[in-house]
């Protein structure tokens, strides 16, 4: 009798215990994928990564640019052509950005909870979701690590998804600050800012 009810409650606990969070999985390989944001109307973006460097185009207010991380670091940098030709460099602190534009750039630095399966563009995917900023995401990862896509919970919405993936070696110059680079200086009321 005493067995059984130390078993019961030792059930009990088990059941009331919550699913506690882990690391996302970070990619394994090199990769290149061609990323639909779903925000707005047709707008693309092209991730890359090589060895714990991620690249990240941007096109801003008619800017294109790129942004380049590095895991387990919080500042990345931003470049951008301000004026054609003259390409300007800004550091960013991942973690003073709010809400899914911190969501959406650095998830491979976040803990999540897998919470299911999926399948984008034929592949199978774990479903991890991670609350940040008071947004609650779930994000779809490839086995290999590959983010696959980004799902807000709050709103019941797909933000970002890959239409395309390649498994190739990526050249290490382009998870590099380019020579000839201007930096430029802290900006007041820009999210992210380093001083």
């Amino acid at each position: 009798m005493i067995r059984q009810s130390l078993a019961a409650a030792a059930l009990s606990l088990a059941l009331a215990t919550p699913v506690l969070a882990e690391p996302l999985p970070m990619p394994g390989v090199d990769f290149r994928a061609e990323m639909a944001i779903l925000e707005g109307p047709g707008v693309m973006t092209v991730m890359r990564h090589k060895a714990g460097k991620m690249r990240v185009d941007v096109e801003q207010m008619g800017m294109k640019g790129f942004m380049l991380m590095e895991r387990g670091k919080t500042v990345a940098t931003m470049i951008m052509e301000i004026q054609p030709g003259v390409p300007m460099a800004m550091d960013i602190d991942l973690s003073k950005m709010a809400g899914q534009q911190q969501m959406n750039v650095a998830t491979w630095d976040l803990d999540g909870r897998k919470v299911g399966s999926a399948t984008v563009l034929g592949e199978s995917c774990d479903e991890y979701e991670t609350t940040q900023s008071g947004m609650t995401m779930r994000i779809c990862i490839a086995r290999d690590g590959v983010p696959l896509r980004t799902f807000d919970v709050g709103r019941n919405k797909p933000v970002m998804e890959a239409r395309k993936v390649e498994r190739v070696t990526q050249d290490a110059a382009q998870f590099a600050i380019p020579a000839g680079v201007t930096r430029m200086p802290a900006m007041p009321g820009m999210p992210g800012q380093t001083r």
